[in-house]
């Protein structure tokens, strides 16, 4: 075991650690206001920083055959005893009275200290035994807890800062449906622009947005950076901007060469307060940049760093976004820094012409209030525990669509501009994304909404992306949302149901065919149609088949008398050539007019029951609808249920278009409805058949 903290293997970062695990036991006392608490309360209440020690500090003060495993075998004690906090004191077995007992750990806050590093981690040497147990006189003008410990603070100067409460997938959720709706404030029509661009450098990633000149693009960009903590290091700015152009020079971008280290041949850019030093960077009409600029770009993008001379410095950049009022020119290069921005965004002029009047009536200041920005902690927090997060297996379905759809295209595309370019590397980013929107949305699991954000991250022309946006369309109506019901049971239940009414309630009756007569005064009529026209149908006497002359009424229901010579007379069929063809009737010369026949037909007829059998039936099939009833109303139930949960759970989503993709999502469930409600009128007109 080691002994001297300077023997111990300390990075920065273990310094961190042990600097905020003892602010966070500092922050305990004071809370309770005790300089001595159990040792168990104190590691329960910073959960947290405990955690981070027994992960740091594991190999010190657990045995080796026992890491692997995920029991408590941490020695808490041993962990104090090495002079890491002087001021803390582990006492086995301190008795709390009435019979209870257990370790206790004691502030006892020192005078003196050495510092480690940057960080203020206390080392002195402990008391001895014969110290430790001198009996001290009363004093009656002893300060507080509190007091001693802010006296302790402010004396050793600790640098660190108070370590921040981790916030739970909850309370980020809440934190950002608020933050979106401050985002929003005082634009008109930007509300997909800013939680695209949100998302995206909560996800690690860089946003492009595409649009003429005049439609926000900067103001988004400025906008997104107020949603974040300033930088507390030396250096560091918030914000960076610039315009680019075709004579844009790096010296602009990354700053200007310093003329002192270039005396010591040294070739290293001053950085302060350029885009190396940004935590937010926007870069309007990117694709002028030379390629000097777009090389180390590359790198910033890629490994958030920046090869500054032969030093290699770490960017402290966590959003960059882009801008252009065109798309980047084939041909010259711009590609590999193209398939950077998995987030691309169209930028339109104001359409709504209520929003327009707005936008112009609005105050000139287009400021915000953000009442709690973001910190570094919770966007690490949700990069971390998005990595958790399940791809469902609807989602993969969809993606599996798309890509397929994707393929389709592009063998069909004769333009090799106008084909979709997804590399493997851009699916796997495309599902970091949505991870981290299913997260921040307060889920373990991805969901269909989550899958519409691959809209705005496979199109590569302004043409494709409207196109991308029906790709998912249809993808998501193969792979939407499923309806539980089974309405095909149910309907086959309502069929056995007429079924069994017309088997005890009916009887079947035949009706012979025959030749389709008319009944007209005392005279009886076949009705005959012309087999050339349909539509040409006649009423000819019964008497016109055994004589010369034709008597009867035409379509238009106008007498008919007409001598005719038959050129044909056979059965029910007559073919003849008018000798008056003149006359303004309807029949046609030489047409063949046949008698329409009637098929069989069977028809069905109520049972004449005797009473007390055709009640005791009516109470059986009263029964019998009242279940079928009562399975139709819970399947439309259960739907309104799914579809209300559903509904309300995709349309709380922070980051997707909710109201573009509704009503296909819930297409099957819409349809399942109108089948069902079918069903129930079905149902309805058999009780009346039987009652």
């Amino acid at each position: 075991m080691v002994k001297v903290v300077g023997k111990m293997d300390l990075d920065s970062d273990s310094e961190k650690k042990l600097n905020a695990f003892r602010n966070r036991i500092i922050e305990i006392m004071t809370k309770n206001n005790k300089t001595t608490l159990p040792l168990g309360k104190v590691l329960h209440e910073c959960e947290t920083a405990k955690a981070d020690i027994k992960k740091k500090f594991k190999k010190y003060y657990i045995p080796k055959n026992e890491r692997s495993n995920d029991n408590d075998n941490f020695n808490w004690q041993n962990f104090f005893d090495e002079n890491l906090y002087p001021e803390f004191e582990v006492e086995p077995n301190h008795s709390w009275g009435a019979n209870s007992a257990s370790d206790a750990l004691t502030y006892k806050p020192q005078k003196e200290a050495n510092t480690i590093g940057n960080n203020a981690i206390i080392q002195t040497t402990k008391k001895k035994d014969s110290e430790k147990n001198e009996p001290k006189s009363p004093d009656i003008n002893k300060p507080t807890t509190s007091e001693i410990i802010e006296e302790h603070i402010v004396a050793n100067k600790v640098e660190t800062e108070k370590p921040e409460i981790k916030m739970t997938q909850e309370e980020i959720n809440k934190l950002l449906n608020k933050l979106l709706d401050e985002l929003n404030t005082g634009l008109y029509e930007k509300e997909r622009s800013i939680r695209l661009t949100l998302l995206a450098i909560l996800a690690g990633e860089s946003t492009f947005m595409l649009g003429e000149p005049g439609t926000a693009k900067s103001l988004v960009a400025r906008r997104i950076s107020e949603a974040f903590e300033n930088s507390k290091n030396d250096g560091e700015i918030k914000f960076f901007d610039y315009l680019m152009n075709q004579f844009s020079t790096p010296e602009e971008i990354f700053g200007p060469i310093s003329i002192q280290e270039l005396k010591n041949d040294k070739y290293i850019r001053k950085t302060e307060n350029y885009l190396p030093k940004a935590q937010f960077a926007f870069l309007d009409e990117i694709w002028k940049a030379n390629p000097a600029i777009q090389n180390a770009l590359l790198t910033i993008l890629n490994e958030k760093i920046f090869r500054n001379g032969v030093q290699v410095e770490k960017v402290p950049l966590i959003g960059f976004m882009s801008a252009s009022n065109e798309l980047p020119e084939k041909g010259k290069g711009l590609e590999a820094i193209f398939d950077r921005f998995l987030v691309r965004i169209l930028e339109k002029p104001i359409s709504d012409n209520d929003n327009f009047r707005k936008m112009i009536s609005a105050e000139r200041k287009m400021d915000t209030t953000i009442s709690q920005k973001l910190s570094k902690a919770i966007i690490q927090t949700i990069l971390e525990e998005s990595e958790g997060v399940t791809i469902s297996d609807e989602c993969l379905d969809i993606i599996d669509a798309i890509r397929k759809s994707l393929t389709k295209r592009n063998t069909e595309i004769q333009d090799d501009d106008e084909k979709y370019l997804v590399s493997d590397r851009r699916w796997k980013k495309i599902a970091n994304l949505i991870r981290v929107s299913a997260y921040c949305n307060n889920r373990i699991e991805t969901d269909i909404m989550d899958a519409t954000l691959i809209a705005d991250c496979i199109w590569n022309t302004e043409k494709q992306e409207e196109e991308a946006k029906q790709i998912v369309t249809d993808a998501l109506k193969a792979y939407g949302v499923k309806c539980k019901s089974n309405v095909k049971d149910l309907k086959q239940t309502v069929d056995q149901f007429k079924s069994q009414v017309e088997d005890n309630f009916y009887e079947s009756i035949t009706i012979e065919g025959g030749y389709k007569e008319k009944h007209i005064g005392s005279v009886d009529y076949y009705e005959v149609q012309n087999q050339s026209d349909k539509s040409d149908v006649c009423y000819f006497s019964q008497q016109s088949f055994q004589s010369n002359s034709l008597r009867g009424y035409d379509r238009y229901g106008r007498y008919v008398y007409k001598n005719v010579y038959y050129k044909n007379k056979l059965g029910n069929e007559i073919e003849a050539d008018f000798d008056d063809v003149s006359m303004t009737y309807t029949l046609t010369n030489g047409a063949k007019y046949k008698v329409i026949e009637e098929p069989k037909q069977t028809s069905l007829q109520r049972r004449n029951l005797p009473e007390q059998t055709k009640n005791a039936a009516v109470n059986l099939f009263n029964g019998l609808y009242s279940d079928i009833r009562k399975q139709i109303h819970n399947a439309i139930k259960s739907i309104d249920n799914d579809y209300n949960d559903l509904k309300s759970q995709f349309s709380s989503n922070l980051f997707s278009d909710s109201d573009r993709y509704s009503d296909i999502l819930f297409k099957e469930q819409i349809n399942a409805k109108t089948e069902l409600s079918k069903l129930t009128t079905e149902l309805n007109n058999q009780r009346k058949r039987y009652q």
